[in-house]
């Protein structure tokens, strides 16, 4: 990586107290200050480059008080007699008109520095352990940089730039839309792509690298080697191109095997996390006054910038934060005591209690909020059939609806293992074992895993409902249900006994047993079709426990109609037709038909997907020399096949089994005829003459006679395409699915708090 030239400018935290300033009567704080400050102004304004300054926002605060202008003034009284060489200072002090942030914003609005605040305190935000002690370190740190400068700072400097994923939330919360890294984070970050790209975190925050110079103590921007430098703009870097990124725990010098904490300090960690739920319990007591809550703040504030020094000033500190607390605790205010602390410790002032706690408040509202669990083993990247875009479609409209929704899933090599993309939550998770070959173990071994981070997740959020979705998340629905007493759905989209029609050998009969635990564990089921709610009362007994019809939803999209639409790029018209290669979609009487068709249209027929016949398929259409006349493109995204149901005569569904059939509503969606098998859930779909046509499943001649019917019928496609589209937008509309759906998790909560518990 090269180094930018431009050099981070870092004026030191100081360990800054304000009891230090009225304890120490000597003047080295102010002389501190000023030589920062004051040299960072003269070497802006006589430079072209832009600067970057990292500044603790307390000392920020205290330049505007009169206290320091009091103190720097007898500073430079009592110090330029004995040293001219303090005259410069001065008279950079006088030029500045004794207000160094007014000189430091002009350079600013000049362009020539850019001013970043950091935390409260230098304590790692890494290694703090509630929500309340991120907040108030970040939130109080903004606040004083408004005060300061009139205007909220875009980025945010991290403490020895340590980052945890996490971190992105509180910032992002705060407006903050760019931080820091270091080299060593950014070189082994899980990257979208690999580029000379500043990195971009699932909820939006830009993380810009670092490196330390060991040499001069400097700190440099870096890039990839060989690539152009970061330059100093917050334009540049907020338009610059970003890789979405999933960056893991780290922080400066990690690289070196530097520790963030001496054995010493580490000790005092459990007195800051002590204080921390402290802080917390006492901010979620509805009696405690606002006085005695901004001072126990303060107070806790000042102990994190003294931890590492045990001196009377630090001891102070910690008591005092104890005595306040149990005022607090007993509901009783000794005013003295806290006028007395309020003298010493009058920072931060710009930290408006009243203003965190509202923040706090929005924030608990919005942790509270009942979530729903989705658990699908398929998920967007990862998708091996319709399940994955049901899911994904479903999850999307709930949060439309002002659901919370966290889905949980299986992690294939395209997919973050955190990421929020359209307001959905997605945790995705490796089996323990990823290139299993045996599937039952393999399903096994990812149970374990969902279990272990849907625990995780209970235990952090508010969880109301578990939406499980087919057998294979089923062990670990069933114990989460078990274990934590939160009501079961289950969504059945098909059922092993009706992809074979019946049970055959063990591996079916192993499945079978695991989809009838799930099912009579749940609470409630949703089927998608009549037709999967006769299959799954005649093959698992429900008992008393509630079946829902709910079908699938589509995603109403226009097609432009031009011409010349209806060819392939070979120049030939086609049909389409989409799904996995298995039996069960019966591609065998597709190409059994297309034999027979050949000597009487000129045409193709194109057939995407992928699965474990694919290949099987391939070998029966070139035995058949058919290869010109059917083709298997494999798998295609979305957009791809969108083009493809835009250009096509109309869609081919010949299923053996289908519970629904979302790719037939998909086409119908796309104003496309559709010629499905009389069977499932196809056969509610396609209302046969009206919104398709209908042919006997696993019959060739019958579905010769529908094809033809598309081919000699004027207008017939374009009738059957409109009235498909309606009945789509009105029955099939994901904002009516998700309604439904609502309805049975509302039901759910409704007995569980009637109930108790769903044990």
């Amino acid at each position: 990586m090269n180094s930018c030239q431009n050099v981070v400018i870092l004026p030191t935290h100081l360990g800054f107290s304000p009891l230090e300033c009225k304890k120490n009567e000597s003047d080295t704080l102010v002389e501190r200050v000023l030589e920062e400050f004051l040299e960072v102004v003269e070497l802006c304004e006589h430079k072209q480059e832009t600067k970057l300054m990292v500044v603790s926002p307390l000392i920020l605060e205290w330049l505007i008080t009169d206290d320091f202008k009091e103190r720097a003034n007898t500073y430079f009284k009592n110090k330029l007699s004995e040293n001219h060489q303090l005259q410069k200072s001065f008279s950079q002090w006088l030029n500045c008109q004794e207000d160094i942030p007014a000189a430091l914003q002009k350079l600013q609005e000049n362009q020539k520095l850019i001013i970043v605040p950091t935390s409260l305190s230098h304590f790692p935000l890494t290694h703090l352990l509630t929500d309340t002690g991120i907040d108030i370190q970040i939130n109080g740190a903004i606040s004083i940089y408004e005060k300061v400068f009139g205007n909220k700072p875009k980025g945010f400097w991290l403490p020895y730039c340590a980052y945890l994923p996490g971190l992105d939330l509180y910032l992002t919360e705060n407006g903050i839309e760019y931080s820091f890294i270091s080299s060593y984070s950014y070189q082994f970050s899980e990257k979208e792509k690999d580029e000379n790209m500043i990195l971009r975190t699932p909820r939006g925050l830009k993380l810009i690298p670092l490196e330390k110079n060991q040499e001069n103590g400097n700190y440099f921007l870096q890039t990839n080697s060989g690539s152009e430098p970061f330059h100093f703009s917050e334009e540049i870097w907020l338009s610059h191109p970003t890789s979405l990124s999933r960056v893991g725990f780290g922080y400066l010098e990690m690289e070196l095997e530097k520790t963030l904490f001496s054995d010493e300090e580490i000790k005092q960690l459990m007195v800051i996390h002590e204080m921390e739920r402290n802080l917390k319990n006492a901010s979620l007591t509805e009696s405690s006054s606002s006085r005695l809550l901004h001072q126990l703040v303060t107070e806790w504030a000042h102990y994190l910038l003294m931890y590492q020094n045990d001196d009377e000033v630090s001891v102070s500190c910690k008591q005092a934060f104890q005595n306040i607390y149990q005022y607090i605790k007993k509901n009783d205010s000794d005013s003295h005591f806290v006028s007395y602390r309020e003298q010493f410790t009058s920072h931060p002032s710009a930290l408006t209690f009243g203003q965190w706690q509202n923040d706090k408040k929005v924030k608990e509202k919005r942790e509270e909020a009942e979530a729903i669990l989705l658990l699908s083993w398929e998920y967007p990247p990862y998708i091996v059939g319709g399940l994955a875009r049901h899911v994904h479609d479903l999850s999307k409209a709930l949060v439309k609806k002002g659901k919370r929704v966290i889905v949980l899933t299986t992690k294939n090599d395209e997919g973050l293992p955190y990421e929020v993309a359209d307001g959905v939550e997605v945790h995705r998770v490796h089996p323990l074992q990823r290139f299993e070959e045996n599937f039952l173990n393999w399903v096994a071994q990812l149970n374990l895993v969902l279990f272990e981070k849907a625990v995780e997740l209970i235990n952090s959020e508010k969880i109301d409902v578990i939406h499980a979705h087919d057998w294979v998340v089923g062990m670990a629905a069933i114990n989460l249900k078990k274990n934590f007493s939160i009501p079961l759905i289950t969504t059945i989209h098909a059922t092993e006994h009706g992809r074979n029609k019946g049970i055959y050998t063990d591996l079916q009969m192993k499945i079978h047993q695991q989809e009838e635990k799930l099912i009579h564990a749940s609470n409630q089921i949703i089927v998608c079709s009549e037709f999967m709610k006769q299959e799954v009362q005649e093959v698992f007994p429900l008992g008393e426990i509630p079946l829902n019809i709910i079908p699938n939803g589509v995603n109403i999209w226009e097609v432009e109609r031009g011409s010349n639409k209806s060819k392939h790029e070979s120049g030939k018209r086609f049909f389409l037709s989409i799904g996995r290669m298995v039996k069960e979609k019966g591609f065998d009487t597709l190409i059994e038909m297309a034999s027979m068709v050949k000597t009487q249209w000129d045409g193709q027929f194109l057939i995407a997907g992928k699965g474990p016949l694919l290949e099987h398929y391939r070998q029966l259409v070139k035995e058949k020399n058919l290869e010109d006349y059917i083709e298997f493109i494999g798998f295609i995204d979305d957009d791809k096949r969108n083009e493809l149901l835009e250009k096509c005569e109309a869609v081919i569904f010949p299923s053996v089994y289908e519970p629904f059939g979302i790719v037939a509503l998909e086409a119908m969606a796309a104003k496309k005829a559709v010629i499905a098998s009389k069977t499932g859930g196809l056969k509610g779909i396609v209302q046969h003459g009206h919104a398709g046509l209908l042919f006997e499943p696993e019959n060739p001649d019958s579905l010769k006679f529908q094809v033809e019917s598309i081919l000699q019928e004027e207008g017939l496609k374009e009738r059957l395409g409109e009235s498909g589209y309606k009945l789509a937008q009105m029955l099939f509309s994901w904002e009516r699915i998700s309604d439904q759906t609502l309805k049975v998790y509302e039901e759910v909560s409704l007995n569980k708090k009637m109930e108790g518990s769903y044990l």
